[in-house]
């Protein structure tokens, strides 16, 4: 959990953090065969449910992490619906951000469907028949990108709150553009998808992945993850001052 509001010191190394904690997850995936019957509509096998065996899996794990309050951390953010409120009495957090609209700043569906096109860039074709064990995988990492997406929600706040006379006329304009500009960081991107890319041929190498996962893990982190945490901050900060 981030502790506070200074970029440097407080939130790039959560968001570097992060890195880790997703790409292993997407390392020991493409070690498994697609499972593409894992997706398939009324695969769970279980009586009265019409999903499929992700969505049944997805959606019963994160009923219980809503019970125990996970979603109550901003970080945390749910890619199922129809969840329980939370049973657990939850402390004042530590830093206060200012969200109206839950629904117009979270990127879970998204980066749904851009993982589920990711998995068909590094996983080998096929079926192992070990759907839980491919699924727990997928969710495992799922959530961990999403939290590193919502921390955009800490980065909107303290830049605006460093910058808010530049911030506050964009904001007032609704320019989309003229915000994306003002929060781009080139050189911190930059940074990022290299180190990024280092790290994914590592651990393909350590398990002997394809030749193209590192490269095809950069893509995603830059398109989808680093995309996304922008669309985040960009949301965050339009809805900001309501």
């Amino acid at each position: 959990m981030i502790s506070g509001l200074d970029l440097g010191k407080d939130i790039r190394p959560h968001l570097q953090f992060y890195e880790s904690f997703i790409l292993m997850p997407l390392a020991l995936r493409a070690e498994h065969p697609l499972n593409e019957k894992a997706y398939f509509e009324g695969s769970s096998g279980i009586i009265d449910e019409t999903g499929s065996f992700f969505e049944v899996m997805l959606h019963k794990l994160e009923s219980t992490y809503a019970l125990l309050g996970r979603y109550e951390d901003y970080e945390e953010w749910p890619f199922t619906d129809n969840l329980p409120m939370s049973e657990r009495i939850h402390s004042a957090k530590n830093i206060s951000l200012h969200i109206s609209n839950h629904g117009v700043i979270s990127q879970t569906s998204k980066i749904l469907k851009d993982y589920f096109a990711l998995l068909r860039e590094i996983c080998p074709p096929g079926d192992n028949d070990q759907y839980g064990s491919s699924s727990q995988i997928d969710i495992d990492a799922l959530q961990c990108i999403a939290a590193r997406v919502h921390c955009g929600l800490y980065v909107a706040e303290a830049k605006y709150l460093a910058k808010t006379g530049s911030y506050v006329p964009l904001i007032q304009e609704t320019d989309r553009i003229g915000l994306r500009k003002l929060l781009f960081n080139g050189d911190v991107e930059e940074t990022i998808i290299q180190r990024v890319r280092r790290e994914a041929k590592t651990l393909s190498s350590m398990l002997s992945l394809s030749d193209s996962f590192a490269d095809e893990i950069a893509k995603f982190y830059k398109n989808t993850i680093i995309n996304s945490t922008m669309e985040v901050e960009i949301a965050y900060l339009l809805q900001r001052n309501n």
